[in-house]
């Protein structure tokens, strides 16, 4: 499995892309649909989404793209 789609997965495993939609639902609600550019919008989003991501996740991950830069160098 690659590792975008686990991570995709994990979030959605997690209720994390759940909380997102709801997060950008509220801020287009309070601004307007059509006073809010898709880069102001992500401009207040992601930092906050970036923020709960859970740790589980982000070790996780980690974890894997160092096993996967491991593995993928030549052996000496």
């Amino acid at each position: 499995i690659r590792l975008k789609d686990l991570m995709k997965k994990r979030l959605t495993e997690c209720g994390w892309r759940k909380d997102i939609e709801h997060m950008i639902r509220q801020t287009i609600q309070e601004h307007g649909v059509g006073n809010l550019t898709r880069a102001q919008l992500a401009e207040k989003i992601v930092p906050q989404a970036r923020a709960l991501v859970p740790d589980v996740i982000c070790k996780e991950m980690l974890m894997r793209v160092h096993h996967a830069l491991g593995s993928s160098q030549p052996a000496e």
